[in-house]
């Protein structure tokens, strides 16, 4: 009698979340991508060949809304990045990724606040067939903190409010604006970020035209400094074929006497074949020189993805950044795979990258 008693109240207890469960608007969802990295650092002399495993932007989030009524809904989502290669690494705290809560209406959009990619990101993101590991184009594009620009443009910044269009014709829109900084002592230091996008219905043809501008006052030791980048992006596909290409000019007034200091103008072109659950992945970066001469480079890469499942792939790639004489720009630390050659002049790192990633 005892154990049957026990059977039954070990019943309930465990019922109990799953109960909790069936109610529960929550959903999770996350990444595992880990590769194993061979990276050449490019040194003109002494160049060093270091192997390493990364963990490339592998996440786990939490999401879920709330349905209230007239075709409106509360959302939420909170995500954070996993860095199964270390856990004890930075940027293993809660909430590192998109967190937010927020409004949703099918008819008027969808206002969020939180922390978010901001839309100037969004917009060309996934034109990048090398994405969030060492062959990330954020390598050479988007503003690379304290090299080309002095914020990055494809950021996640913290104090986020935007607002996403509902999809008319094919178009949507993206505005968001960012406090950079909430102390009162600070002058005008904020962003504003907009982007629009069209996916066109009958044929497979996407574009995007996207705007991003940083206001420093307090930041930085200049009055007035700003700086701002506009991109155009845009892929097409042909049977098996998908091409993509974007296009980035970016200015600012940090230099002596207001002059440019970080503004130059970067392309990027990528091609990807299908092939049966496989897909052959070919890209070139290249951003043009900033004020001083010989500070321009450019990057190339070749991969191969083969899908074990429709969430699991295994890959394969091969990636070269050539820096000019006076460029130092590094392979990408958008994944764990960080740079490995800042401050060493004219360099070419290179990298092989075999890994597994799955979505779920």
């Amino acid at each position: 009698m005892q154990k049957k008693l026990l059977v039954l109240a070990l019943a309930s207890v465990m019922a109990q979340p799953m109960m909790a469960s069936a109610d529960s608007n929550v959903s999770v969802y996350g990444v595992a991508d880990v590769s194993a990295d061979s990276v050449n650092d490019g040194k003109t002399a002494n160049a060093v060949t270091k192997s390493k495993i990364s963990s490339n932007v592998s996440k786990l989030g939490f999401k879920g809304s709330e349905d209230l009524g007239d075709g409106l809904k509360a959302i939420w989502q909170i995500e954070q990045q996993i860095n199964i290669d270390n856990s004890t690494a930075t940027g293993n705290t809660f909430a590192t990724r998109n967190t937010f809560a927020g409004l949703s209406s099918a008819s008027l959009g969808t206002v969020i606040m939180g922390r978010h990619d901001t839309p100037y990101k969004i917009a060309t993101r996934k034109y990048d067939v090398f994405g969030d590991n060492i062959a990330d184009n954020r390598s050479l594009m988007g503003g690379v903190s304290k090299a080309s620009a002095y914020s990055s443009f494809d950021g996640r910044p913290t104090d986020v409010i935007a607002y996403i269009s509902p999809e008319m014709a094919g178009f949507t829109a993206i505005a968001g604006f960012v406090q950079l900084n909430e102390n009162p002592a600070v002058g005008k230091a904020n962003a504003i970020s907009v982007a629009g996008m069209y996916k066109a219905a009958d044929f497979p043809l996407t574009a995007t035209l996207a705007y991003e501008q940083h206001n420093l006052d307090g930041l930085l030791l200049i009055p007035g400094a700003q700086e701002s980048a506009i991109k155009a992006g845009a892929s097409y596909a042909v049977d098996a074929l998908t091409l993509a290409a974007v296009y980035e000019k970016t200015s600012d007034n940090q230099g002596v006497v207001g002059a440019n200091k970080y503004g130059h103008s970067s392309v990027y072109v990528s091609a990807k074949y299908a092939l049966g659950t496989g897909a052959i992945k070919v890209a070139y970066t290249k951003a043009g020189s900033l004020a001083l001469a010989n500070t321009g480079a450019n990057q190339w890469t070749l991969g191969y993805d083969h899908g074990l499942s429709k969430r699991t792939i295994v890959y394969g790639l091969y990636t070269k950044l050539s820096n000019n004489t006076a460029a130092s720009y590094g392979l990408s630390g958008n994944g764990t795979g960080a740079s490995n050659t800042a401050g060493n002049l004219g360099s070419s790192p290179s990298a092989f990258s075999f890994g597994v990633k799955h979505s779920f």
